[in-house]
Order: structure tokens, then C-alpha cells, then sequence
């Protein structure tokens, strides 16, 4: 309990901003320099997910700044994993704190037959644009360690180890 305080009292605590879900507003989304929604975003911790997902326009911008490509007939795309490890950061912050999910873990990396490696991009869109918000699934969990503080109606943040 003792580390769970220091630790996310460092990095900061959101007030959940809907009942049904857990749902903060984070100060910005970024993905390197180029922000992806500013003021007012809305993030969603969500277990049940394993995906990151987010509103279509923001999501273009990531395929676009990637270079990832579509696969016909699934949601997720694919990028070039040579160059993986030179894909820039996706930032959120909260309370101006900011957390950090870098590429390792929003990229899945894949060894198919004869030792050919296929790398997806674990960020794809909102089926149904219902509203503009981004849905950290459980990806963002490693970068992120999350409590769901029932008690205070909040959301605990801060860096995984």
C-alpha cells in the first residue's frame, strides 16, 4: 500500500468522468511530437480489451506517421519491424504527468515459418464512432501501472517498473 502511494501520488490520480466505465480526462495524447488530441481527451482503462483503440481520425494519423499497412480482412495493420525500434513514444498526460508507452509494447512482434518476423500495430479504430475517447487496453497496462481505486471513484497512474 505504502508503495502504491508514493508512486502514484508521483505520477497523479483522475477522477473518473463516466459511471459505467473507467474513464479520466487526460491533459493530451501524443504520439512523438504530433498530438493527437489535446485538452479534454478522454482515456478509458479497460482490461477486457487487449488493444489500444482510438478515435478514426487520431488512428490515421498513426498509420500515416508509421507507415502501417492494411491487411484485408482484419482491423490491425502491419509495419516494417526494421523499423520498430525507431517509432516514436505515444504520450498521454495526466495532471501534467506524463506516461509513456513506447513502441515495444504497442507494436507485436511475430516469428512466422523459417524464421520471418511479421510486426502489427496493436492500435487500430473504434468500430462505431461513438465518441472521441481512446480505450487503453491491456498493451497499455505493461507501459502503465493502473489502479482502479473503487473507494475514491478515481484512477491511480504511473509507470510500470
Amino acid at each position: 500500500k505504502q508503495w502504491y502511494q508514493r508512486r502514484v501520488a508521483h505520477y497523479g490520480r483522475g477522477k473518473i468522468v463516466s459511471e459505467e466505465r473507467w474513464q479520466i480526462t487526460s491533459d493530451s495524447l501524443r504520439i512523438g511530437s504530433s498530438t493527437l488530441c489535446g485538452a479534454e481527451c478522454v482515456t478509458e482503462f479497460n482490461t477486457e480489451i487487449e488493444m489500444i483503440i482510438g478515435p478514426t481520425d487520431q488512428v490515421e494519423q498513426i498509420y500515416k506517421l508509421l507507415d502501417a499497412r492494411e491487411i484485408p480482412g482484419v482491423t490491425i495493420r502491419s509495419v516494417e519491424c526494421a523499423k520498430v525500434d525507431s517509432f516514436p513514444d505515444l504520450t498521454f498526460s495526466v495532471k501534467g504527468h506524463q506516461l509513456t508507452i513506447t513502441s515495444e509494447d504497442y507494436v507485436e512482434r511475430s516469428e512466422v515459418v523459417h524464421k520471418v518476423e511479421l510486426c502489427f500495430l496493436m492500435i487500430t479504430a473504434v468500430e462505431e464512432e461513438v465518441d472521441d475517447r481512446w480505450i487503453m487496453g491491456t498493451l497499455a497496462h505493461k507501459a502503465v501501472y493502473v489502479v482502479y481505486d473503487f473507494g475514491r471513484n478515481q484512477v491511480g497512474l504511473a509507470e510500470a517498473a
